[in-house]
């Protein structure tokens, strides 16, 4: 929390913090467990005090002794230059068993606390959703035969709704309350869509090569919160449009859609900062090779004809548009 920051490596069964500008060790520690350069590990600030933890979940590719799929918390106390494990939480069996995690860290009811959000498997195609206090990793919330699949801000102050799936073509959003309950109310369902998932540029570069993914959202209407951005899924299964949704005023209201032809998908989505007159916000990578940069009416902005959408990025329809 103070100074230039460090830099955090784990291998083996062991993690090191080194000096970012020297490169010197300050403190090394035992994992909780063995392989842990396969650790999806980030800073974040759990406890409220300065200085970042280490958040890292722990679901190895190749099977180790059973109950490796965990969750845990690293703390480097400066002033000891000691590194140790805050807590560690088994989540699901390795063999059987499966654990996700997408955009895992937030404050859902915007307590000021940082709540953990994973999904669980202990047998084929059965998930949980757990809601982990970042903190201690104590259980907070469960909903059977959900998927956690991110989170959706509700803008300053006012937390995060949770966001899960059902099936592949659903999309339900739920409010956490740990004073009440259950401690995780439904909010509202999206029929028929699937979520659309990007890197975020700066968890990455504070990631390094395993990162973690969230959802595609922007704030279209300029109303200050996130609207979240999905493909609609047709009854060919072709997700052939692309539409934003606003959750500000307690139940979904769609600000508009981008349709493209018959045939062609939105295979990925980014969120973009406003660049230039043109206000590009969200950034569509068509199946057909094109790139549209969408702006805030959903309007392509750099379409020079119907026979050149967009930038041309690849695909097997190369002639003439280079």
């Amino acid at each position: 929390g103070i100074g230039p920051r460090e830099v955090v490596s784990t291998i083996g069964s062991t993690a090191s913090v080194f000096d970012g500008s020297t490169g010197s060790i300050l403190a090394t520690s035992p994992t909780p467990g063995d392989a842990s350069q396969y650790d999806a590990c980030a800073p974040f600030n759990v406890d409220g005090v300065p200085g970042d933890e280490i958040v890292c979940i722990r679901s190895p590719p190749l099977q180790p002794a059973d109950g490796e799929r965990k969750a845990y918390v690293l703390r480097y106390d400066a002033g000891t230059k000691k590194l140790g494990v805050l807590w560690s939480k088994y989540l699901a069996p390795y063999a059987g068993g499966d654990l996700k995690a997408l955009d895992p860290l937030g404050d859902l009811d915007g307590d000021g606390s940082i709540e953990l959000v994973v999904a669980t498997s202990s047998a084929t195609d059965v998930w949980s959703t757990r809601v982990l206090d970042a903190m201690t990793g104590a259980e907070k919330a469960t909903l059977p035969d959900r998927i956690a699949a991110g989170r959706l801000p509700l803008g300053p102050a006012k937390g995060s709704l949770l966001l899960t799936t059902s099936a592949s073509s659903t999309f339900t959003a739920w409010s956490f309350d740990p004073a009440t309950s259950p401690a995780l109310a439904f909010r509202w369902t999206l029929v028929d869509t699937t979520g659309l998932t990007f890197v975020d540029p700066d968890r990455m570069r504070e990631t390094g090569p395993v990162h973690w993914e969230r959802q595609v959202t922007a704030d279209l209407d300029a109303d200050g919160v996130d609207d979240l951005v999905v493909r609609d899924v047709t009854s060919s299964a072709l997700a052939s449009r692309v539409s934003v949704w606003s959750a500000a005023g307690g139940q979904p209201a769609k600000l508009g859609s981008f349709e493209m032809p018959v045939g062609v998908e939105a295979a990925r989505a980014w969120s973009l900062p406003p660049i230039g007159p043109s206000q590009s916000r969200i950034a569509v990578e068509r199946n057909d090779g094109y790139l549209v940069l969408l702006d805030s009416k959903l309007q392509p902005a750099n379409a020079q004809s119907a026979l050149l959408p967009g930038i041309r990025t690849g695909g097997y329809f190369a002639s003439g548009g280079w």
